[in-house]
């Protein structure tokens, strides 16, 4: 009879460990499951924000209004270090310039955007050229992505 209330009791015991193993693992994966999904939804959040942000940096540009660069700014602090780094007295109007290359704009969308002739346009290429020591050969729009 001892043997058997013993047994019994073990055998609760071992059910009750496996029961409570079980609650913690679901507890677990349901704990992980909902950071991923908070995750989720912070970077989307987050994503949205900055194609929004993109989006008006883009008709700031358009509209040649001198709120771009401070748009740009925000979102490429690592470029405008980078350009300034180089030259660190670069005008506020090179640095424009420099962003639009950055963004890849053809020589005649930059024209067209600033008012001025497609060969204005070259011509500031090539002083720029000259001024950070660029090869005619690369590509100006490439050399600015790749800094």
């Amino acid at each position: 009879m001892f043997c058997s209330i013993t047994t019994l009791l073990i055998h609760y015991l071992i059910s009750l460990v496996f029961i409570f193993y079980l609650y913690l693992k679901n507890t677990t994966l349901r704990r992980s499951d909902i950071r991923n999904r908070i995750s989720k939804i912070e970077n989307d959040y987050n994503s949205s924000i900055n194609e929004d942000k993109f989006q008006k940096l883009l008709d700031l540009l358009k509209g040649n209004n001198p709120e771009f660069l401070i748009l740009f700014k925000e979102l490429y602090p690592d470029l405008v270090t980078k350009i300034k780094t180089l030259n660190p007295s670069i005008k506020s109007s090179e640095l424009s310039f420099c962003a639009m290359l950055y963004l890849n704009y053809s020589t005649k969308d930059i024209a067209e955007i600033t008012f001025v002739t497609v060969r204005a346009v070259q011509i500031r290429k090539n002083r720029l050229r000259k001024k950070y020591n660029i090869d005619s050969d690369i590509d100006i729009n490439k050399w600015m992505r790749n800094l």
